[in-house]
This record gives structure tokens, C-alpha cells and sequence, in this order.
């Protein structure tokens, strides 16, 4: 079974191309710095913050989020007949 989970890592890396510190986001956003910090590092994070901080960045949201596998595998079974099968 996977899950999609939150995941700081884009926005990490968004920051650190750009050369922006977490003090320097959290200015521009209007965001706790404490909180930009659990953004980057995936931690809980309430919706209207991940909100602003796509809307201000021009960042797409879905960038912030992973499939998660549990270590399953999962396998398609075919069971239509094939031409074979004649």
C-alpha cells in the first residue's frame, strides 16, 4: 500500500538554489521562522502556510508531496484472453 506524504525537500532545495536563508524566507513570508524550518524538514504543517508559501514563491503545490511506498510489491494479474490463448 502507498501513501503520499508531506515532503520539505523541493522546498529546500528551492531555497538553497536561490541562496535564501529560513530567516530571510520567513521575513518575505510572514511566517515563524521556527515554521519554515518544520517546511523544510517535512514536519506538520498547516495547509494556509504551505498555501502562502506557494502562492508567494510561485511554487506548485504538488512539488510538496511524495508517494510513499510500504514495501509491498504489487503485481497486475492479466487475465483477458490473449491471441496465445487460441
Amino acid at each position: 500500500m502507498s501513501k503520499i506524504i508531506y515532503s520539505g525537500i523541493k522546498f529546500r532545495e528551492f531555497l538553497s538554489r536561490r541562496g535564501i536563508t529560513y530567516q530571510e524566507a520567513s521575513a518575505f513570508l510572514g511566517i515563524d521562522k521556527n515554521t519554515i524550518g518544520k517546511a523544510v524538514r517535512g514536519g506538520n504543517l498547516n495547509i494556509s502556510v504551505l498555501l502562502t508559501i506557494c502562492n508567494m514563491y510561485h511554487l506548485n503545490i504538488a512539488d510538496f508531496f511524495v508517494l510513499e511506498h510500504d514495501g509491498e510489491e504489487t503485481c497486475l494479474l492479466y487475465t483477458s484472453p490473449s491471441p496465445r490463448d487460441s
